[in-house]
């Protein structure tokens, strides 16, 4: 088990913690990252970090905007080593995650990044063996954040 705390001080370094993640998740494919937080927590900016850094990895272009797919509920990016960001916010059971063919994107890409699991208690235990989980916390003011990372396997 591999346990890291991190303080940033601004969304540029939360984005920069996403995307020293990346690096390291892109080595270990299939990767499975879950974020959770309170709403506000930084999840948002941390995956915008992740997503440009692996698209950078794969060779493949960023797109203009990174946004939650809080009402899409899942967005893909890229082709080349698919990683797909789900956004569980308005799910509320695991028929409805079932429905959406969950297996597909938690097992089937080479990266699943996802927000808001803890909204179906019931899929934390789908999640794979190799997951990192990754828990934003704000900080002392409206700017900083705590950052722990737990995995199963080594992520420095």
């Amino acid at each position: 088990m591999s346990y890291s705390e991190l303080q940033s001080r601004c969304e540029a370094e939360t984005q920069n913690f996403g995307a020293e993640l990346a690096r390291v998740a892109f080595k270990a494919q299939p990767a499975f990252v879950r974020l959770s937080g309170q709403l506000g927590a930084g999840k948002s900016t941390f995956a915008r970090g992740f997503i440009n850094e692996w698209l950078t990895l794969c060779g493949e272009p960023k797109p203009d905007n990174i946004v939650s797919p809080t009402y899409n509920i899942v967005k893909m990016y890229g082709t080349k080593a698919p990683l797909a960001h789900l956004d569980l916010y308005r799910l509320n059971s695991l028929r409805e995650l079932e429905q959406l063919g969950f297996e597909h994107y938690f097992y089937e890409q080479a990266c699943c990044l996802i927000e808001w699991l803890e909204q179906i208690p019931e899929a934390v235990g789908h999640m794979p063996a190799n997951a990192i989980q990754v828990e934003l916390a704000q900080g002392r003011d409206e700017k900083t954040r705590t950052i722990r990372v737990r995995s199963s396997t080594k992520t420095s």
